[in-house]
This record gives C-alpha cells, structure tokens and sequence, in this order.
C-alpha cells in the first residue's frame, strides 16, 4: 500500500468519525421549524415537524422561542456539515478504489 493510500484510508476513518459525532449530535437537536399563528390578536408559537407522514405541532412559550430558533439554526447548520462530510467520505472510497 502506498503512503497516498494509508494518509486517504486516515482521512476516511476521520471522516467516519466525524459523521458519526454529527449524527450523535443530530440525534439531540429539535426537527423542525416554529410557526407563528395569531389567535384572537395573540401570537402563539408552535414547533411543528413530520412523523410518520404526519405533521405534529408543540407549543412553546414564549420565553422558549429564541432558544428553539437557535437550536433549529445550528441543527441546519450541522445537517450542511453532514451533507458535506459524507459527500467527502463518497470521494475518498472511490479514490481508494
């Protein structure tokens, strides 16, 4: 096996490694997005995401609206990240073949 090899297999057990944190990560994270419906001049805030072909909606307070928003932005952030990651891991196993 040459070096290019072993330093592209390396890669690739990195890339695993990574993919799995993310998943781990992704696992932890609210689905989803919040919607905002008003109710007799009231806003109300729901997080609403598909299970099992069916669309749930859950409350939220107020008070927890920024940190479900934060939490939803960095869920899409890591979910690019994957996206990126397993494309990488894609590339390599052809390379190694």
């Amino acid at each position: 096996m040459s070096i290019i090899q072993i330093v592209m297999q390396e890669e690739k057990e990195r890339i695993d490694k990574i993919i799995h944190h993310l998943e781990a990560e992704l696992d932890t994270l609210p689905k989803g997005y919040i919607s905002e419906k008003r109710i007799k001049g009231t806003i109300y805030y729901y997080l609403q995401h598909r299970e099992n072909h069916k669309m749930k909606s859950v409350y939220l307070k107020k008070a927890e609206v920024s940190t479900y928003r934060s939490l939803i932005a960095h869920r899409k952030d890591l979910e690019k990240e994957l996206k990126l990651m397993k494309s990488e891991k894609a590339k390599l196993e052809k390379a190694l073949r």
